[in-house]
């Protein structure tokens, strides 16, 4: 294959626009991670609260002071900040 290269595997860290993240798990969270639907026990989790369901090195978290999309404060004026979703453990 043209321009291919060998690389080594292992653990590395993978970054997501958030645009790409906000496709990739809007519906996830409108859905199975909504609270009215977990409370309702209609999600598939409802039955998991308290236990872990990601692996568990995996963190989901929005930074809005890295690039590309810097963006120090919010639409009221407030300094963002890091937000976690979901923390590796």
């Amino acid at each position: 294959m043209e321009n291919s290269a060998k690389i080594n595997s292992g653990t590395i860290p993978v970054f997501f626009t958030p645009k790409a993240v906000r496709k990739a798990i809007a519906k996830l969270w409108k859905t199975v991670f909504f609270g009215q639907t977990i409370v309702q026990k209609a999600s598939p989790i409802a039955n998991k609260v308290g236990k872990n369901i990601f692996d568990h090195r995996f963190t989901l978290f929005e930074d809005l002071n890295l690039e590309p999309d810097y963006c120090p404060f919010d639409d009221e004026d407030m300094p963002t900040m890091v937000r976690t979703f979901i923390e590796a453990i």
